[in-house]
């Protein structure tokens, strides 16, 4: 479509992409279209199979009509005259009219079944043929229309939003007002109307207003920067996480993710926390450092960014198996893609024990470009796999017994590297994952992509120089010992442990964060190894609390305050608007039918000290009234300000 759309720039249409299913490619949707064959060009190379939006020019209407016949009379008084028309990809009709200001003002929405309208410098059409728009264009559309839409007349989207629908719903509905050009005041009037009017029960007006909020403030990315297809998760804060301290970036590791940073797409964290994995997977478990618990290389890191050319999560993999390919090239061996179950895990173990004269492999690394797949398993009653996993990362026996079969796995070295998107993450990951522990063995990294690389070229002779060093350097971890702190780096981790116990933790992010230490621990350890040094010196204690710190600062950004119960993350935000709320009123506010749903959510927030459960004796006697009031927690954001002074 590059050529049709630079045609039509050329021609005086101002364009944009848009997904197959219509949605804008540019964070500000028509209002980033534009005529620059330049930008055009960048935009329709980088999406080739993009669809070509065209913003309605000033001063022009465009009727679009979903099914139209000669002999279609639309109701509610509409009068159509002779103008240009397009046809549409499903059989319908675009017609364009020239109009003024205050037509323009006036025509905007839906206008009768089936007929609905699109203003400048209010909406946009989708260019099925280009070559048709290209045979009239914008100074020819000068008929004026004979009739002037009255809103009043408009027919109400029909159908009742129920419970279970509602969020999903109006998230959708703000985002496609969104992409027209709307205020957050304009989104709101509309969330607010089909809140009362259609939504059953209606969701709380902080909850509308939030969601109005939250798209309305969506940043803009730079000139010819696309989004990615799906919706942003909510988040913490509009701010990308600060990038880690240059001190995460020692040794061979990351002076090979710098060495490739020019050449790639792929964000330098994802590509360091990548070859850290990597590396940790193939070194094994000869080597550990006592702290607290045994810590050994098996790292589990989750790369958190929006999928496709916004995230290149799946670039930074790519870079990292390359570099192996080269000095370590067994490392695919210990490849262990689509597991689905605990068993898997200690069934493929199993199978590696050395039978048929083959040497034990306790080595294995999880690959899962789709983690959120992973934590949907999870869900599934019976699923042992959260169990595998911590267990895995802790190193104690894995296995299982069934009807004439059993497997134990007492020795093994497992590794995990997972790809998900801030809307996966926050949507997936639960209370139970927080309170079991699952999620606090996991190293979150903020990833994105932070330039455009056309032409990449291949890490080969990039990396070179660096392969023999990587290879002897796994070839040494391997032999068995146990390491220790050197005498200033026992300094700087008391230093560490004292500042990191002072910190406030609060709900998913907080429990994400909870096993800090033995993180830290564990990247010293293997930041040692990658220098080759006989015991874990203060550069590489400097190095794990960087990228530490850092992927607390992803948590904070990716899960925000979430408390990990939908319910109770909602009634919270009811109580900032409101105060306090009485406990019928909050329930039929969240759609609860289940009281036990509600007692949930309120004690999920009183037993974290965000809010108080009161008793109220009414004025004219009768039973005390339960209310709900808002008490003040520094949370996920507390925790976020304290380090950062």
């Amino acid at each position: 479509m590059t050529e049709p759309a630079l045609a039509l720039a050329a021609a005086g249409y101002r364009v944009f992409p848009l997904t197959i299913d219509k949605t804008p490619l540019t964070v500000n949707g028509f209002r980033d279209a534009t005529t620059d064959p330049g930008t055009v060009g960048a935009w329709w190379r980088q999406r080739p199979a993009a669809l070509i939006g065209v913003a309605v020019p000033d001063g022009t209407v465009v009727v679009d009509i979903d099914t139209y016949k000669p002999e279609y009379k639309p109701d509610h008084g509409l009068r159509l005259p002779p103008t240009a028309m397009q046809e549409t990809r499903q059989g319908g009709w675009h017609m364009f009219y020239r109009t003024d200001g205050r037509a323009a003002r006036q025509t905007t929405g839906k206008v009768a079944p089936a007929v609905d309208t699109r203003v400048g410098g209010l909406g946009y059409v989708v260019a099925w043929q280009p070559e048709a728009l290209l045979e009239a264009p914008p100074e020819t559309w000068a008929m004026a229309p004979e009739w002037v839409y009255e809103p009043s007349r408009a027919k109400p989207i029909e159908g009742t939003i129920v419970e279970g629908t509602r969020h999903a719903d109006l998230v959708s509905l703000a985002g496609s007002l969104r992409a027209r050009g709307m205020t957050e005041s304009e989104i709101y009037a509309a969330l607010d109307a089909v809140n009362r009017e259609r939504v059953k029960p209606p969701k709380a007006d902080a909850e509308i207003r939030r969601i109005a909020a939250d798209f309305a403030k969506k940043p803009a990315l730079e000139e010819g920067e696309l989004v990615d297809d799906e919706p942003e998760a909510v988040v913490a804060s509009d701010t990308w996480p600060e990038p880690p301290a240059e001190a995460a970036y020692h040794g061979v590791l990351g002076e090979i993710a710098r060495a490739v940073a020019p050449h790639t797409e792929a964000h330098p964290v994802a590509v360091l926390g990548t070859l850290l994995v990597m590396f940790g997977a193939t070194c094994g478990g000869a080597r550990t450092l006592y702290q607290g618990s045994l810590q050994r290389t098996n790292l589990s890191v989750l790369l958190v960014g929006r999928t496709g050319m916004a995230g290149r999560k799946g670039t930074s993999l790519s870079v990292g198996r390359d570099v192996f390919r080269l000095a370590y090239p067994d490392l695919d061996k210990l490849w262990l893609p689509g597991v689905a179950s605990g068993e898997g895990i200690a069934g493929h173990l199993h199978r590696h024990d050395g039978k048929q004269d083959r040497p034990y492999e306790p080595r294995a690394m999880l690959v899962e470009p789709e983690f959120g797949r992973l934590l949907a398993v999870m869900e599934r009653q019976g699923s042992t796999l959260s169990a595998a996993l911590r267990n895995a990362w802790d190193g104690v026996p894995l296995g299982f017994t069934r009807a004439r079969e059993e497997s134990l796995v007492t020795v093994h070295h497992v590794s995990l590297l997972g790809h998900i998107t801030p809307a996966d993450l926050k949507s997936k990951l639960t209370a139970v994952d927080a309170e079991n522990g699952f999620v606090n063995r996991i190293l979150f990294l903020a990833v994105r992509r932070e330039q455009l690389v056309p032409f990449p070229a291949p890490p080969d002779d990039v990396v070179r120089p660096f392969v023999r060093r990587l290879h002897e350097t796994i070839l040494q971890a391997h032999d068995p010992r146990s390491m220790n702190f050197e005498a200033a780096a026992r300094d700087r981790w008391e230093a560490f442990y004292q500042d990191w116990a002072a910190i406030p933790r609060f709900g998913l992010s907080g429990a994400a964060t909870g096993r800090h230490e033995a993180q830290v621990a564990r990247l010293a350890l293997v930041y040692a190894l990658a220098d080759r040094s006989a015991d874990v010196g203060v550069a590489h204690l400097n190095a794990a609390i960087a990228l530490a710190d850092y992927a607390r600062r992803s948590v904070i950004w990716a899960l925000g305050d979430s408390t990990g119960n939908r319910h109770a993350d909602e009634l919270r935000r009811m109580l900032a608007d409101a105060g306090e709320l009485p406990w019928q009123q909050a329930k039929l506010a969240l759609g609860l039918r289940s009281s036990a749903d509600m007692a949930e959510a309120a004690a999920v927030l009183t037993d974290a000290g965000l809010a108080e459960l009161v008793k109220v004796a009414p004025a004219t006697g009768g039973r005390d009234r339960r209310i709900l009031r808002a008490k003040g927690a520094k949370g996920a954001k507390g925790a976020g300000d304290h380090a950062r002074k």
